[in-house]
C-alpha cells in the first residue's frame, strides 16, 4: 500500500496540495468499499506521507476521513444501483441457483 500511495499521492508543495491529492483515491475506493476499510487501508500511507512532507500528520487524516464520507456519498448510490441491477439480471437469466436466489434477492433489493 505504500507504494501505491507513494505513486498516487506524489509530493505536493503546500498542506491544502496535500490534501486534495487524497481527495480523488479515497473518494473512488470508498464508492466501492466501505468508508472504514478505505480510512484503515490509508491511515499508514497517511501517516508516512505527512512526515515526508513535514506536516502534522493530523491535519491529513481528518480530511481523509470527509473525502472517504464524500465519495461513498458521491459514488456509493450510482454503484449500488448498478449491482443490485446485474444481480437481478443474473436472477432473471438463470445464473444463479435455487440456493443462492434468496440471498442474492435480499441484497439486490
Amino acid at each position: 500500500m505504500q507504494w501505491i500511495a507513494r505513486l498516487l499521492l506524489g509530493h505536493p508543495k503546500t498542506e491544502r496540495g496535500a490534501q486534495l491529492r487524497m481527495l480523488a483515491p479515497t473518494g473512488i475506493l470508498s464508492g466501492f468499499m466501505n468508508n472504514t476499510a478505505v480510512v484503515a487501508m490509508f491511515i499508514p500511507a497517511i501517516q508516512d506521507w505527512a512526515k515526508r512532507l513535514g506536516i502534522p500528520s493530523s491535519r491529513l487524516l481528518l480530511p481523509l476521513s470527509y473525502a472517504a464520507i464524500l465519495g461513498w456519498k458521491a459514488l456509493g448510490p450510482m454503484v449500488g444501483k448498478t449491482v443490485a441491477q446485474a444481480g437481478l439480471r443474473a436472477l432473471n437469466d438463470g445464473y444463479l441457483t435455487e440456493i443462492d436466489r434468496g440471498d442474492r434477492l435480499i441484497t439486490a433489493v
